[in-house]
């Protein structure tokens, strides 16, 4: 402080006087940082009254030093975690999308994808040269003309829903014939079953008779 004293009183009055304000603006500067620090950390931790008494009086440094500890403390004597938690920034390159376009691949590695590939690749092939060939058949005249045919195509629509309609009404009109004759031949079934146990039993009663006589 005395060295200070001295080379401020060495210094001519203009000096000084620039010296000091410049010490003061610092100090207002450092007064601002601790301020606004302060407002932070209560702004995090809440303020002192809300605190519980684990946590009171603890600044935001002290919470990460010691969450810090806490973390240390539990990784330590697992070295599976600790090799992961090493190779966090490798995963991470791993797990780029970019990762597959930055990384080099080796030419033999590169002729066995396509050859891997190259059923699918000649199965585009044949379906791209098919459609080539369908190419001319699509600007035809007949194709360009499907617009002007347009009102004909409705009418065609409409004939067909008519005749699906109809169609369908003699379906069921034909159903019912069916169940209706289905019903008939099973009445007659069972008539002659009836009648023929009627004749069975007359058969057996004169037989019956004519042995006694």
């Amino acid at each position: 402080m005395d060295a200070v004293q001295f080379s401020t009183c060495a210094l001519s009055p203009d000096k000084s006087l620039v010296l000091k304000q410049n010490m003061t603006q610092e100090s207002e500067v450092l007064s601002m940082l601790e301020a606004r620090m302060s407002k932070l950390e209560t702004c995090i931790v809440g303020s002192p009254p809300n605190l519980d008494s684990q946590t009171s009086g603890n600044t935001v440094c002290d919470s990460l030093l010691h969450t810090n500890t806490l973390v240390a403390t539990a990784l330590s004597g697992r070295e599976k975690v600790n090799a992961v938690l090493k190779r966090l920034d490798e995963l991470e390159r791993y797990v780029d999308p970019m990762f597959e376009e930055n990384c080099s691949v080796d030419t033999s590695a590169k002729i066995e994808t396509i050859l891997s590939a190259e059923p699918q690749i000649e199965r585009n092939l044949e379906l791209a040269q098919q459609f080539s060939t369908l190419v001319p058949l699509l600007d035809s005249k007949q194709v360009r003309d499907v617009t002007e045919s347009s009102g004909r195509l409705e009418k065609l629509t409409l004939v067909l829903l008519d005749s699906k309609t109809r169609a369908d009404g003699t379906s069921e009109r034909v159903m019912g014939l069916i169940e209706q004759y289905n019903a008939i031949i099973q009445n007659l079934t069972l008539t002659f079953e009836h009648w023929d146990n009627v004749l069975t039993r007359a058969e057996l009663s004169r037989q019956s008779k004519k042995e006694i006589d």
